[in-house]
């Protein structure tokens, strides 16, 4: 069901406020929710991957064998919150800003 609530989120909630925010004209604020859409598309593929994998019991037991006692790097843009597996190479992929502003996650 949470998967399913993210997916609703990125498809349709972030598109629906977006639309009825951009008549106020606040650039800020149509800004930070833009950054908070992108980087929620940014993990699409990893929940419908997830999703997948919890479909049947097996699957999913499995998915969660392979994932324990293995730790993944994460990296934050500390501007627009985009969330990556690997550092971008030479800017953000949402804010354009320079990969310094990204932080490794926890």
């Amino acid at each position: 069901k949470a998967l399913e609530f993210e997916l609703q989120d990125i498809d349709h909630i972030y598109p629906n406020i977006l639309e009825k925010i951009k008549p106020e004209g606040n650039e800020a604020a149509i800004r930070a929710l833009t950054y908070a859409w992108e980087s929620e598309k940014q993990h699409r593929q990893i929940i419908q991957m997830i999703k997948s994998a919890t479909e049947t019991d097996i699957l999913f037991g499995m998915v969660a064998g392979t994932m324990e006692g293995k730790s993944s790097k994460s990296f934050i843009c500390m501007v627009c919150g985009s969330t990556v597996m690997e550092k971008p190479l030479e800017i953000c992929p949402i804010c354009k800003n320079p990969i310094s502003n990204y932080k490794e996650g926890p």
